[in-house]
């Protein structure tokens, strides 16, 4: 099966100010999905972001999950997909994934 794991620390951050808020907006610009939102529309998805942090190692997604319906981005740190132990993809800051099971309402691809 595919899955997702990080090989270094992986981290991101919630800002609780306007300055903070200002500066996860940045970040979510340097994001190519995002790149013709509006500031106000980033701020606002700022608000709703969740900072999660993953170890080396850990599973973040596996193929077939249905449980989460969660969208990630990478703030820092590096994962990587697997397809039967086999490295196929790596991940950097401002790389995501997930949106198309979360879109699509399906089971995770990877």
């Amino acid at each position: 099966p595919s899955e997702v794991r990080p090989h270094s620390s992986v981290t991101s951050q919630v800002a609780g100010t306007a300055s903070g808020r200002a500066l996860l907006a940045a970040f979510l610009r340097s994001v190519d999905i995002f790149e013709e939102v509006s500031e106000a529309s980033l701020e606002a998805l700022s608000l709703a972001l969740q900072p999660m942090k993953f170890q080396p190692g850990e599973l973040v997604i596996k193929q077939g999950d249905t449980e989460d319906d969660m969208f990630y981005i990478v703030r820092d740190g590096r994962l990587h997909a697997t397809v039967n132990g086999r490295w196929v993809k790596e991940y950097g800051p401002s790389d995501y994934f997930g949106e198309l099971s979360l879109l699509r309402r399906s089971p995770r691809g990877a």
